[in-house]
């Protein structure tokens, strides 16, 4: 089995996320792959804007981002966008509103403020490098006027009822990414179907492809692509769904997996 392409989660892989960095041996092992002729893909939850000091610094062959929602090719031209209806909008506003919620929403430029900006600022401020350098307040509430969102962060201090409200709507579901702080996005947007569209279009199919990655919204690429790879920090529930484990994201993880994939690629 020949790998051609690599697909690399962000946080908890390719960023040990309580230092917020990308490892040397992560970059120097990404640039030795794409030397070897294997493409290599971001495929991460965040924004784009949110991804630019790391794409500052790699220049991967395609990036995936808001969970599938957003697919942008290394020029940064979007080649995919599947961004919210104006009806689920709408719903998640109006809970943010009447629960009194911290909510942005990730657009295709910044993320906007929409309700309690002083909650979604903290929560930039302390769990975010970037900060609220990549956040912006928007009073007015009109940047969805320009195009839709693709995916919404709510700060809900009832973490359950949020979670029923998202379950109760057939086209959303949520992610918890910190202490009462929800991404909440198109139920049909996902990694493995962003990277279908990929593969698609560099002519590959799956049993050419790795994924590496750490937690739950990584498993289905995990699963299906022909090596799928997960992080020695993954739970072990993660770990059940690979072909092989790496080192964690503190100890050089993402390199030592790709050194992994050289060395069979070579076999």
């Amino acid at each position: 089995m020949k790998i051609k392409i690599v697909f690399i989660d962000v946080d908890g892989t390719l960023v040990e996320t309580s230092k917020g960095i990308v490892a040397q041996s992560s970059i120097d092992a990404i640039a030795d792959l794409q030397r070897h002729g294997v493409k290599c893909v971001l495929c991460t939850g965040r924004p784009p804007i949110h991804t630019k000091a790391i794409t500052d610094l790699i220049d991967f062959d395609a990036r995936i981002n808001l969970n599938g929602g957003y697919i942008e090719d290394r020029k940064g031209q979007a080649l995919f966008e599947n961004p919210m209806s104006h009806h689920d909008f709408q719903m998640i506003w109006d809970y943010a509103r009447a629960h009194e919620c911290g909510l942005c929403f990730h657009f295709d430029d910044f993320s906007y403020g929409y309700h309690r900006f002083d909650k979604i600022e903290d929560f930039f401020r302390t769990h975010v490098k970037e900060g609220c350098a990549i956040i912006k307040d928007d009073p007015t509430h009109t940047r969805h006027l320009h195009n839709m969102p693709y995916n919404g962060v709510v700060v809900a201090e009832d973490e359950q009822a949020l979670v029923d409200f998202v379950n109760a709507t057939p086209n959303l579901r949520c992610d918890k990414i910190a202490e009462h702080v929800f991404d909440v996005f198109r139920a049909d947007n996902d990694k493995a179907r962003a990277i279908e569209i990929l593969l698609d279009k560099f002519n590959l199919a799956w049993h050419e492809a790795a994924a590496i990655g750490d937690s739950t919204n990584d498993l289905k690429m995990l699963e299906l692509a022909g090596c799928g790879i997960a992080m020695g920090n993954a739970s072990d529930y993660v770990k059940s769904h690979a072909d092989w484990i790496s080192d964690d994201a503190a100890h050089d993880g993402v390199a030592k997996a790709i050194w992994h994939l050289l060395e069979n690629n070579q076999a």
